[in-house]
Formats: structure tokens, sequence, C-alpha cells
């Protein structure tokens, strides 16, 4: 009930979007590779966007020799510019990996909602990446892999969207793959009434043979859904 509560508390603050929440895997293996997020409508011929994004993530792993006690913030600037059927846009992200700030607040919110596991018993800021058969990463920050996508719009409420990713992050430190990914998705969007929006994402991504995490896979599949409210005057 309690967690309830504090989700319905914070629901205003989600409300205030257009499409859908561009989210993804925020785990330090992932944030290497391509990805095409859930994302809205594109621009107008002639706009322009300059958009900020900053994720958070804490992530606690430790099983199947798997070791991951970190925190990863990704920051990302993407510079959008609307053409004639189509938007161009580049995205550059920052990342830092270390102890993170997370973790007291975390553990209180799980004993909050009555949560008891294995958070109680590990020190709070440590970093730490061990991946069975590759190796161990600590913190670090920097650049990451640049990405840039084309997308066509191929009727008013359907797109799509093609997207190639450069190795410029560092692959020793966990910040980029070490090689460049390309990839493509098809988005759609359905009314379904006066106040509600269903956001539809299908694709593929072909990674490139990354240079520290070699037992990643070549192809990796995408899908996305979202159900979209949109407010009224009250």
């Amino acid at each position: 009930m309690r967690g309830a509560f504090l989700f319905l508390a914070l629901s205003p603050i989600l409300a205030a979007g257009q499409g859908p929440i561009e989210t993804r895997n925020a785990r330090a293996p992932s944030l290497t590779f391509l990805r095409l997020n859930p994302r809205g409508p594109l621009l107008a011929p002639g706009e322009r966007s300059f958009r900020f994004g900053l994720m958070s993530a804490n992530n606690l792993r430790l099983r199947d020799g798997v070791r991951e006690d970190q925190e990863t913030e990704r920051a990302e600037v993407r510079l959008g510019w609307g053409v004639a059927r189509g938007e161009w846009t580049l995205h550059v992200p920052f990342l830092s990996r270390g102890g993170g700030f997370m973790d007291p607040l975390i553990l209180g919110y799980h004993r909050l909602i009555g949560i008891h596991n294995q958070r109680e018993t590990i020190p709070f800021g440590r970093s730490e990446e061990i991946l069975p058969g590759i190796g161990s990463f600590g913190s670090a920050t920097g650049l990451g892999d640049i990405s840039a996508t084309y997308s066509h719009a191929v009727s008013p409420n359907t797109f799509a969207s093609f997207a190639v990713k450069l190795p410029t992050g560092n692959a020793g430190s966990l910040l980029g793959s070490g090689n460049v990914d390309v990839g493509m998705a098809l988005y759609k969007r359905w009314r379904l009434g006066a106040r509600f929006n269903l956001y539809g994402q299908i694709g593929g991504i072909y990674q490139g043979k990354p240079t520290r995490l070699r037992f990643a896979r070549s192809l990796v599949d995408q899908e996305s859904l979202a159900l979209e409210f949109l407010q009224s005057s009250r």
C-alpha cells in the first residue's frame, strides 16, 4: 500500500512528457551498444531541437560469477534537425561509473515497503563490475559512443529509423564497445479515442564485434509498446 501511494505521488512528474519515455537497459555492458529507444513524433521540416537527458542507475547483481555493484550516470546531449519527410538526430553520451549516492536511499525505501534482501549486508559506495571470462572494471568517467539516426516518415503516423554508432568511447574502461553498430526500427502511433495514444516499435541491432565484451551477441531485437494519456485542461 505504501509503495502504491508513493507511485501515485510521483505520477504528476511523469505526466509532463510527450510520447513514450525514451528509456533503455541501464546495465553498464548494455550501455556500450547501440539502441533505438521508444520515442514520440518526428520534428517538423525546418524545426530544430536540443535535448538533454540524464539517467542514473544503481546496479546490484551477484550471481553466476557476475559481481556487479556500482552506479552509472549517463548524460546525453541530443541534437535534432527536421528535414523534408524526416529527421536527423545526433546522440552524444557521457558516462560516469562509480560508487554513487543511491545505496542508502534504496535501502531506506526497501525498508519502508518491507523488502529485506542482500543490500542490508553490503557496504555502501562500492564500484565493482566483474564479468566471467572477460575481466573486471572499476570506476570510469568519459565520453561514450556517439551515434547518429535518420528517421523517414512512411505515413502521418509511421516512420522508420536507421542508426549507426561509432566507437568513440574507451572500451577498456567499459565506456564503449570498441566497434561500429548499426540498427533500424519501425515506429507507429495509433489514436485510441480523444485521450489516449498507443505507440509501437519493432527493430533490430547488428552489434559489431566488441573488443572487450567478446561474448556479446551479434544480433539483438528490440520491441516496445507504450500507452500515452493526453492531459486535458483539468
